[in-house]
């Protein structure tokens, strides 16, 4: 079976290189490596990147995902299980919902 990964005949993945060499590119990789470590050094990255900061933007990541994969029918379904928990109608979510869509779009020309 041919693996469209690698080069032909090689157990080598295919590179922007195009080294064909699986030593050649392992050091081709480890200068380049050293080379971006030494430029990160000397000129760092602004902003946190402990762990607490990289796993926080990764949940707020994560939430906003979810989130935007939700159709418009389960967000309206989760919307009106928020009214009826406050004791609300569905009445009152449909008026509720409309006044938002008319504040929203009555300054659109």
């Amino acid at each position: 079976m041919i693996d469209s990964y690698l080069w032909a005949n090689t157990q080598v993945l295919k590179n922007k290189l195009n080294i064909k060499d699986q030593k050649q590119l392992d050091e081709a990789e480890a200068n380049y490596t050293v080379y971006r470590l030494k430029e990160l050094a000397l000129n760092p990255l602004k902003g946190d990147y402990d762990l607490k900061s990289i796993l926080n933007n990764f949940l707020a990541h994560k939430k906003q995902e979810n989130i935007n994969s939700l159709t418009k029918e389960q967000l309206a379904y989760n919307n009106l299980q928020k009214f009826r928990r406050k004791g609300l109608t569905k009445c009152d979510y449909k008026k509720e919902l409309s006044e938002a869509l008319l504040k929203k779009y009555e300054n659109i020309d």
